[in-house]
């Protein structure tokens, strides 16, 4: 069978990350034999030679980057299908909206409203959780060109960056 599997992926990631097979097993949590078992495996599937192994390093091979560029994109994808797939019957869909509060120009009620949520029902943010989970990958981002612009129309000018 030529199927990869995912647990190879991950496991070929880290030591391509680490450039160590010691510690890419101590980051995956396992031992050392079984990864180092595991990328043998995952070479004579392929048919490719994926790392030089010399007694003082561990080098990608040319056919070990491509896989590497290969395999972080397929890793983000069973990701993203898992997030997608556990909040796609949720019965209510999250919104996250970061936004400076003294820049926003009073538009956050503008578009709570347009999104049918009443502002004081909001659980209160916990600043810790709320603050590290900002980032791209968890967070639907608007930039208004023109702060002041409360028309109906705004949705228009918004950039909308949705990750």
């Amino acid at each position: 069978m030529n199927d990869l599997e995912v647990r190879q992926l991950r496991y070929f990631v880290a030591v391509a990350e680490e450039l160590h097979f010691g510690r890419a097993a101590e980051r995956l949590g396992m031992a050392q034999p079984p990864l180092s078992r595991t990328i043998r495996d995952l070479e004579r599937q392929l048919g490719v030679t994926l790392f030089e192994r010399t007694t003082r390093q561990v080098k990608l091979t040319g056919a070990g980057e491509v896989l590497l560029r290969d395999a972080r994109t397929a890793l983000e994808a069973v990701t993203a299908a898992a997030h997608r797939a556990r909040h796609a019957g949720s019965a209510s869909p999250r919104l996250r909206i970061a936004l400076k509060a003294d820049i926003d120009g009073g538009l956050l009620p503008q578009i709570l409203d347009a999104y049918g949520t009443d502002p004081a029902a909001l659980p209160p943010p916990n600043w810790s959780s709320e603050v590290s989970a900002i980032s791209p990958r968890h967070c639907a981002t608007a930039s208004p060109m023109w702060r002041s612009c409360s028309a109906p129309w705004m949705t228009e000018v918004w950039t909308v960056n949705r990750c």
